[in-house]
């Protein structure tokens, strides 16, 4: 009797976990501090990011430190727009956010005024600074190609 209780015990308790590991597979977050062109933390910012190719939307408020956190968020390609009063608004394209990343993405905002909006053209750079971890995307082909006992893909991630 003691090991069947035993037994459902640990089915109740690792169920749970399996599941809620499975959801958070494809997600990673954007986060940064908005700033003006010397440096200087810019509260009450409106940030909104866009997934061009799934017309995903959220907008975000900075706090008083000019920060800001978007998580968590499926991966994919995105644009950070960003503004506030008195400043020009800045669009960032080609935000890229891969499996369990955490982006950081800092935009500079110019004084001037708010009709004017800045487009910059080329991709974050590549380097997360954020915590010492290491991850990678593979292609389906590489998944495919890649031994695993039993086809379990859960393998990958040990």
């Amino acid at each position: 009797m003691k090991r069947i209780l035993l037994l459902l015990s640990c089915i109740f308790l690792f169920i749970p976990a399996g599941s809620a590991f499975g959801q958070f597979l494809d997600q990673g977050a954007i986060t940064g501090t908005v700033q003006d062109n010397t440096g200087a933390a810019i509260s009450g910012a409106k940030v909104t990011i866009e997934n061009p190719d799934t017309g995903f939307k959220l907008a975000a408020t900075a706090d008083g430190a000019g920060v800001y956190n978007f998580s968590p968020v499926k991966i994919g390609n995105y644009s950070v727009t960003s503004s506030a009063p008195g400043f020009e608004t800045s669009l960032q394209k080609n935000v890229r956010v891969s499996i369990g990343e955490r982006v950081n993405f800092s935009p500079k905002l110019k004084p001037g005024s708010v009709s004017e909006t800045v487009t910059v053209t080329t991709a974050p750079p590549l380097l997360q600074s954020q915590d010492s971890s290491v991850g990678t995307v593979l292609s389906t082909q590489e998944i495919n190609n890649t031994p695993l006992n039993g086809r379990n893909s859960m393998y990958l991630f040990s």
